[in-house]
């Protein structure tokens, strides 16, 4: 509908010009007849609706559309020699109408207002009055035919072209196609407009032109272009300027044909794309630029949210878990963007985007653009397995490629180097959503086109809110800004619930300690960033999986905050350990433990329960009798968290996997968890100086990783007489059932 739209709107004025210059024969009885008799012209466009529907998917014959325009003009000139008008020198709306109910238009009735919204309109784009044409307005609109017919013709193949086979190649043809047709018809019309044209005026207009068969036109979209004309050229959201007419068909035209191939363009992963958009977004740039001087400097926020105000619920809805999807709030997008302006675009006006922000916005989409296409070409030129390869081959495919290309491009082939080199366990399969913990898979395409994504999601995050290390870093304190002035939008988004006492704390202190990356020092950076967004995505995915599969089983009435359904918590939990491994298809180990070992079962599936359940106003486990999103979403997160550390501690001493923590991979992982047990063992004041004892703590974080859960005080009386007995740690077997056990504790603040 959108695309369609933007074609009627590049011919809402041609189009519609040239039925007001059909409507100028009088209404004298003989000479109706004479021309009658002898014109070709009765009933000449009475089919011009069916013809313009053709138009737009390039369907209609070359000969039938100029001929539309032939017998208007050849209409014209027979009234031009015989009709004197019924005032001196011009034809009144009677007049019109006679004209186009007579001889042009004689299938349908054609309502006074119709002719009225016509003229009104060549008032605005040509000038003259607007309760008749002159002669002089005649001639005009006749050479107007005549550079419409000529140009919009071009149009016809490659509209076809897009219908039905849309390519990169043609699709750009068709957006300069476009631009040069707005750009004849402003220079045609120059500026002699001089009545307003109001967005009244244009839903009379199209509301009429549909009753009489000339068009299906959207009219939910007409405030939506009113507003965007505002937003691009100034000058108010209800009202065209008729000076300004020349102005919008050049750069709408330019916008529209942008847009339309935009739009056109249907994704194929087998070819290369990336030029085709980063063309497309450098021209919208440009657009933009030059709105941003035409508003002094400033686009300001009034006017995007005017566009956001008054656009379809369709620009606004997205499908959502409930499979019924939801229509963000407008209000809640509008107050987001000065965020978005001054955290991500930098904008340095309170009121709206500067050029710089604009600029700041193009590179962005630039960096991950050109990173995207380069990754690409060097799978496909060097022949690489999309399927995956080793770090050794792609850094040995990516050098070749380099030595290929402009220098000013290698810099973002060793970002991509970088990338491989800094995330060297594969996590996402070709064309998967989930990750894949088996390390004895390459990295996929897929893999490292999400990473260059998620990496700079993460770079980005870190300038707009990081605090630390010229913001290359984040606290506690920086996420929890995050979430606070995200949490209209992304709970809007169905994404954040606000319910949730304290869930920046709960999310740092996961990225914290159980991703691929943590170090555990209670800062954020980079690369814990980018592992933690990349579970979330993960675990998005396997969520939604294990909603869809659940729901004819389990579901009862209601959704939660998110819109997620509510389902029966004993039923879910039946369920969801029934299919594990439908569920654990990419977790093989957890998978292969959970079956050969019957008697750990009870344990894991309890702390998976435990983890998961949704807290309470005081930050504790609530109930879990009827469960929703954020249950269900832990369900998909413990089990990625605890797999994440088996593949980073499981043979990290000399490399053998056998599905056990023992003491030394223990001692490895120990520096993550240092910190984390150091402030629970001080918050215990024990005697002896053992609070703040290095070593306690480390035989208290051994016997904790031993037994499954954290030491009570009387543990931890045991524990001091061992340490000072000589000893500072424990004899350590741990399974996968004894770290899903001590999980809950360790998310919970103490």
């Amino acid at each position: 509908m959108r695309s369609k739209f933007l074609i009627q709107v590049a011919c809402i004025v041609t189009a519609t010009t040239s039925f007001s210059a059909c409507g100028i024969f009088g209404e004298k009885e003989d000479l109706k007849r004479t021309i009658t008799f002898n014109s070709p012209a009765a009933g000449c466009i009475n089919d011009l609706g069916k013809k313009m529907d053709e138009f737009q998917v390039g369907d209609v014959d070359p000969e039938g559309w100029d001929s539309a325009f032939d017998c208007t003009q050849s209409a014209l000139d027979q009234f031009q020699k015989f009709v004197v008008g019924s005032v001196e020198n011009a034809y009144t709306e009677s007049d019109l109408k006679n004209l186009v109910t007579n001889f042009l238009v004689t299938n349908r009735p054609i309502s006074e207002q119709l002719i009225s919204s016509l003229l009104k309109l060549k008032a605005s784009v040509i000038g003259g009055p607007e309760d008749r044409a002159t002669r002089a307005e005649v001639e005009r609109l006749k050479d107007l035919l005549g550079v419409l017919k000529k140009e919009t013709r071009k149009l016809i193949p490659l509209l076809r072209s897009r219908a039905r086979t849309p390519n990169a190649a043609d699709l750009i043809q068709l957006a300069d196609a476009i631009e040069q047709v707005g750009g004849t018809l402003a220079a045609e019309i120059g500026t002699s407009g001089r009545r307003n044209f109001s967005v009244e005026d244009a839903e009379t207009l199209f509301t009429e032109l549909e009753k009489a068969g000339m068009g299906n036109f959207p009219l939910e979209w007409l405030r939506a272009v009113y507003a965007g004309k505002n937003l691009l050229f100034g000058g108010g959201t209800q009202t065209i300027e008729g000076s300004s007419w020349s102005t919008i068909l050049a750069v709408g035209a330019k916008a529209g044909g942008l847009a339309l191939a935009m739009m056109s363009l249907k994704e194929d992963p087998s070819k290369d794309q990336m030029d085709f958009r980063s063309d497309l977004s450098e021209r919208f740039r440009t657009i933009l630029l030059d709105a941003v001087n035409r508003h002094a400097g400033v686009l300001r926020y009034t006017d995007i949210r005017a566009v956001l105000d008054v656009v379809p619920d369709s620009v606004l809805h997205l499908d959502t878990m409930d499979k019924v999807g939801k229509t963000l709030s407008r209000k809640i997008v509008g107050e987001t963007l000065p965020i978005i302006g001054k955290r991500v675009l930098e904008s340095t006006s309170t009121h709206g985007l500067t050029s710089a922000s604009i600029e700041l916005a193009y590179s962005l989409f630039r960096q991950w653009a050109d990173a995207d296409k380069h990754l690409r070409r060097i799978f496909k030129q060097q022949g690489l397995k999309e399927t995956g390869v080793n770090i050794r081959e792609f850094i040995g495919a990516a050098t070749i490629y380099q030595g290929k290309i402009p220098e000013a491009d290698r810099i973002v082939v060793n970002r991509l180097i970088q990338i491989i080199q800094d995330f060297p366990k594969p996590l996402f399969p070709n064309g998967a959503t989930e990750i894949r913990f088996d390390s004895s898979e390459g990295h996929s395409l897929t893999n490292l086109a999400t990473l260059n994504t998620l990496q700079l999601a993460a770079k980005n995050l870190l300038r707009a809110y990081g605090s630390l290390e010229n913001r290359t870093q984040a606290n506690l304190s920086d996420l929890q800004t995050l979430v606070s002035e995200l949490m209209p939008i992304g709970n809007d988004l169905n994404f954040l619930d606000p319910s949730i006492p304290d869930q920046a704390r709960k999310r740092f202190t996961e990225a914290n300690l159980f991703t691929n990356a943590s170090d555990g020092n209670d800062v954020l950076d980079e690369r814990e960033i980018t592992n933690y967004l990349a579970i979330l995505v993960s675990a998005r995915g396997l969520a939604t999986r294990i909603q869809s599969n659940i729901e004819p089983f389990c579901r009862v009435q209601g959704s939660d905050n998110l819109q997620w359904p509510w389902f029966d918590g004993e039923c879910f939990r039946r369920q969801y350990f029934q299919d594990f491994d439908i569920y654990w298809e990419n977790l093989p180990s957890l998978k292969m433990f959970y079956k050969n070992n019957a008697g750990e079962r009870a344990l894991i599936e309890n702390s998976i329960r435990v983890s998961s359940k949704k807290p309470d106003a005081q930050g504790q486990p609530g109930p879990d009798d009827i469960v929703g999103n954020f249950v269900i979403q832990g369900y998909a997160l413990i089990i990625q968290y605890v797999e994440s550390m088996f593949m980073r501690y499981d043979g990290s001493v000399g490399g053998r996997l056998d599905q056990f923590l023992d003491e030394d991979e223990v001692m490895v992982a120990y520096p993550v968890f240092y910190k984390t047990f150091a402030d629970r063992v001080k918050a215990k004041k024990l005697p002896f100086g053992l609070s703040n004892n290095k070593n306690f703590v480390k035989a208290v974080f051994t016997w904790t990783i031993k037994h499954g859960h954290e030491p009570g005080d009387k543990d931890l009386l045991s524990i001091a007489v061992w340490f000072i007995g000589g000893q500072n740690s424990w004899n350590v077997q741990a399974s996968r059932a004894n770290i899903y056990s001590i999980i809950p504790g360790l998310n919970q603040p103490q």
